[in-house]
């Protein structure tokens, strides 16, 4: 009955015009790849937001603001970030908060001591790590003591013959 009404008062396709002139309001949705990683991070982020919005609005969460559909940042200090899309159309304004979405992790900070460092050839030096590890743990050494040799382990001794 209301369609009758409607359909007989011209107010249906006025409604209808409406709707297809203005569109849908804006949805907010993004990702990013990658999400995770050791600093520094490049981080590319991609709009996918819904109902073709004309302006986005980033807060990246370490105090780079973009007005780019789809932008990238660097993240240079450990930490974990919150990113926010705001996005407009002539319909309306959405927006989305992802809470500490990017994580960066702090690199290792290499490290080592000998206690005999000098002396005679033979000379055996045993050598410890000190590494600090950052924001996970130490998995694998390298080590190249200078005379074309290395080791792998992570408290390695060597004897230098010349």
């Amino acid at each position: 009955m209301l369609t009758s009404i409607l359909e007989r008062s011209g107010l249906l396709t006025v409604f209808l015009t409406l709707a297809i002139i203005c569109g849908a309001q804006p949805v907010a949705k993004f990702n990013a790849s990658p999400v995770s990683g050791c600093t520094p991070l490049l981080v590319n982020f991609q709009d996918s937001s819904t109902g073709n919005p004309t302006t986005w609005k980033w807060d990246l969460g370490n105090g780079t603001i973009s007005f780019l559909q789809n932008p990238s940042v660097t993240y240079f200090n450990p930490g974990q970030y919150s990113v926010k899309l705001v996005v407009q159309n002539s319909s309306g304004k959405d927006s989305l908060i992802k809470q500490q979405y990017i994580s960066v992790y702090a690199l290792p900070v290499p490290g080592f001591s000998a206690p005999v460092r000098t002396g005679c050839y033979p000379l055996n030096v045993s050598f410890t790590d000190e590494s600090l590890a950052g924001s996970g743990s130490i998995t694998e050494w390298f080590w190249d003591f200078g005379d074309g040799t290395s080791a792998t382990s992570q408290n390695p001794s060597h004897t230098y013959t010349n």
